[in-house]
């Protein structure tokens, strides 16, 4: 090899280093070094908040994971955070769970009440209340305005899934009070009227079939100890005047996913009682 073939060679070296070892070198020499982590494409904060508000989740998702795993980035936090949104948004709750509780972690208290705000809403999401109510609360005493008043909000109605009557009556009288907006001070007054739950069977704008679903259900349901199945006479979202059959009373949530699991009926749903 003459003098001028090796010189090229010596400088080439770093770049054939870069392409085929480790991509990121804040992962060099540790677990991830050499994984889909690592060899992900490295982009800026800027990047991922921009496919994020542009309704592209994955791009936000795949370029912000990265970032919120290098220990070497002041940025990773705000990573993580926009990268948990966007799992959320994707319905990936296991992975919004992993950014967001990351992102709690951020030194920066707004970052981190956000963060926990946003992964409330995921525990109740994936069912676990008491999980929610907690990280919720957290939040609200941190928060002001409107933001202040929901994260109250959804943390009593967690509380009542929960099972937690008394508490959560006073943490939704909270949110009512805090809240200026007529529609939503409605919403909360309605949810304070809840005492319990219920299972729908169905929802039928011909009685007689509300009726003959009822009776078909009546045996099981006594053999459950559920009582009988209940007409009830009301509207849909849309105004719609429908006959809905109902059986069962609970006073927490997992009761009722519980019977509703074991009734086996298609299209079942838990509903909130009310007076």
């Amino acid at each position: 090899m003459n003098k001028l073939a090796a010189l090229a060679l010596i400088a080439a070296l770093p770049a054939l280093a870069v392409l085929s070892g480790c991509k990121n070198s804040a992962f060099k020499g540790t677990y991830l070094e050499d994984t889909a982590v690592d060899m992900a494409p490295v982009g800026t904060i800027e990047e991922v908040t921009a496919y994020y508000e542009q309704g592209e989740y994955q791009a936000a998702y795949d370029l912000g994971k990265p970032i919120a795993w290098d220990r070497y980035r002041d940025d990773r936090y705000e990573a993580a955070y926009i990268a948990g949104l966007s799992a959320q948004a994707l319905g990936d709750l296991r992975s919004a769970d992993k950014m967001l509780n990351n992102a709690m972690a951020s030194p920066d208290p707004s970052l981190a009440t956000d963060s926990a705000d946003a992964l409330g809403l995921v525990y109740s999401q994936q069912g676990r209340y008491a999980e929610a109510q907690r990280v919720l609360l957290w939040a609200a005493e941190r928060l002001k305005g409107e933001r202040q008043a929901r994260a109250y909000f959804y943390a009593g109605v967690a509380q009542q899934k929960l099972g937690q009557w008394s508490q959560a009556r006073t943490t939704l009288v909270v949110a009512r009070g805090l809240t200026k907006d007529p529609g939503f001070k409605q919403q909360i007054h309605q949810q304070v009227n809840v005492t319990g739950w219920t299972l729908q069977l169905g929802a039928f704008t011909d009685r007689a079939r509300a009726r003959s679903l009822a009776e078909s259900i009546a045996a099981k349901s006594r053999d459950m100890k559920l009582g009988l199945p209940r007409l009830v006479d009301g509207r849909t979202a849309d105004g719609e005047t429908v006959t809905f059959v109902h059986v069962g009373q609970f006073t927490s949530y997992q009761s009722a996913t519980r019977y509703r699991d074991a009734l086996g009926t298609p299209g079942v749903l838990i509903r909130a009682l009310t007076p």
